[in-house]
């Protein structure tokens, strides 16, 4: 087979490296984790040798390539696609061709169904060269027969992830992969349906304020996981509890799929009567500080996702009974307070705040798994705790005194009502001088124009945020998601990215939107133009603007 280079860049970093620790590490993250480029498929799962389907592929790889291959060092994994449109029958064969040279190839199964595959339908290669001690330069290489239009999205995404990916990649951290503990095709199956059965209506009929498509299909996908580590592991609770269950849709979804259990919070939702009533949902605060906080004595099993406060305290709980539990850290809290890093750790306060967690389910004895839920939220890491054949520690109400420290400090709920700290309580006229001190900085950084409208330059946050004065760098403080909140609230001026700030210019959004069939822009007739109004050269829309003039 004849190839010809796609495109090849360098990359550069600060010390020597060893280019084949760089380069392994990037085609381990590649097989494993491709489906955080290619959206269209859940993932991929090794098809291993002693398998009949591992020949079978490999036969139809050697047929591709019109060369025999070596079954010794090729890697067969199975694709997972996410809509049945695609093939369920598709597999890429990987294999060194040299130490810093691995081809792929794709086979396909059913072609006779004319179903496309979910992920590159053609032969390439991944490759890189040592330029010097200091220097890598990555190359995606295609057969000649491949057209240019054939490679766009190996050009345009693909390699651009791959270049990201080898330029702060750390060849000695372990990879961390997704659904782990799971059997994918099964979890991609239930997924499938869950998110049909109920998520489609749920999301229809949504009554709270927030996004229903990222709560909804997070939900479902957590219940998904939930239900498959269960089915996998040969045991289903009698009956769980989910502490800080939120909008309740986790605990209803489980219960549909007919696993008993309630959801405890000590805020009542909206949606609890409108949508879930037959689902038990309890408005009810959790002492988990006090041996008798109110969680029904039946509940062999408890979950935590997203509880906050209550996350230390999960597997306190949980000891205290005796049984397993589930657990999705966010936000850091220690026992009594918020978290702060300790000293000597390393890593971010988030990474700071996981190993804590995970020490204190250690020192009760439970054993801990990690994995990764393939939900819409960044903090997306769970810990599986299972107590192991010879039990949890003996004496666990000691262990939880030293933990704790209970004697001299009491647990503190957070407050039934709670107060708005998303940006939009700040006062009007602090909101649009802050709105106009850093448009004004934004807009003096370039001369760039955009057909004679000034564009701005790009501004890092931490620049944006030197000035402000004291008074209100704590008023940021207090509110949830500070600076970067602040600047999305005011839509129509600022586009936030990446860390830096922009000027929104909607005649971008327009032109990526008209790419997309049957999109339209909603106008709004009552909000007036913050840029017809503050830009020293208006709003760049004019009269095809969504706002007021």
């Amino acid at each position: 087979m004849l190839w010809r280079t796609l495109r090849d860049e360098p990359v550069t970093y600060e010390a020597s490296i060893e280019a084949s620790d760089y380069f392994d590490k990037l085609i381990l993250i590649w097989r494993t984790q491709c489906q955080s480029v290619n959206r269209r498929i859940f993932g991929s799962v090794a098809v291993q040798p002693d398998n009949e389907l591992y020949s079978t592929v490999l036969h139809s790889a050697s047929e591709v390539l019109s060369a025999e291959l070596d079954h010794s060092v090729c890697e067969v994994r199975k694709l997972i696609p996410k809509d049945t449109l695609f093939s369920q029958k598709c597999f890429e064969v990987s294999y060194h061709e040299d130490e810093l040279t691995v081809i792929f190839i794709p086979v396909q199964l059913d072609l006779c169904n004319n179903k496309k595959t979910a992920h590159i339908p053609f032969p390439y290669k991944i490759s890189c060269q040592l330029s010097s001690e200091q220097s890598l330069r990555l190359i995606i290489s295609v057969p000649t027969s491949a057209t240019d239009s054939d490679c766009r999205w190996l050009l345009n995404t693909v390699f651009p992830a791959l270049h990201k990916w080898l330029r702060f990649i750390d060849p000695h951290k372990a990879v961390r992969k997704t659904n782990n503990l799971l059997d994918l095709e099964e979890y991609s199956h239930r997924y499938k349906r869950i998110k049909e059965q109920y998520g489609r209506s749920l999301v229809e009929n949504w009554t709270e304020k927030t996004d229903p498509k990222k709560f909804v299909y997070e939900d479902c996908g957590i219940a998904t996981y939930l239900l498959e580590l269960w089915r996998k592991r040969g045991h289903v609770p009698k009956k769980f509890a989910d502490l800080g269950c939120g909008n309740g849709l986790l605990v209803h979804l489980l219960n549909k799929e007919g696993v008993d259990g309630v959801g405890i919070d000590i805020r009542k939702r909206k949606i609890w009567s409108e949508q879930l009533s037959e689902t038990s949902l309890i408005e009810q605060i959790v002492d988990p500080s006090q041996k008798d906080n109110s969680i029904p004595s039946d509940v062999d099993y408890l979950i935590g996702n997203h509880t906050d406060e209550l996350t230390p305290w999960m597997p306190i709980m949980a000891a205290r009974r005796n049984i397993e539990f589930f657990v999705l850290p966010c936000c850091p809290f220690t026992f009594h307070g918020k978290y702060v890093a300790r000293p000597g750790d390393t890593g971010s306060q988030y990474d700071s705040f996981l190993r804590f967690i995970k020490e204190i389910c250690a020192r009760l004895g439970y054993t801990v798994e990690e994995d990764r839920l393939s939900i819409p939220s960044t903090k997306r890491l769970c810990f599986v705790c299972s107590i192991p054949p010879q039990g949890l520690v003996q004496d666990v109400e000691n262990v939880i005194e030293e933990l704790t420290g209970s004697a001299t400090k009491t647990f503190v709920a957070r407050p039934k009502v709670e107060r708005i700290r998303n940006c939009l309580s700040v006062p009007a006229e602090i909101r649009s001088n802050l709105t106009k001190r850093f448009f004004d900085e934004i807009l003096r950084r370039s001369d760039e124009r955009k057909d004679g409208w000034r564009c701005g330059g790009a501004v890092e946050l931490v620049k944006l945020a030197a000035l402000l004065i004291n008074e209100e760098k704590q008023l940021m403080k207090q509110q949830c998601g500070g600076l970067q909140t602040f600047l999305r609230n005011q839509h129509q001026v600022f586009k936030v990215t990446g860390g830096m700030a922009r000027l929104r210019d909607f005649r971008e959004e327009v032109t990526r939107k008209t790419k997309k069939a049957k999109v339209t822009v909603p106008r709004n007739g009552v909000t007036p133009c913050w840029m017809a109004e503050n830009h020293p050269d208006g709003c760049p829309m004019k009269d095809k603007c969504h706002f007021k003039h």
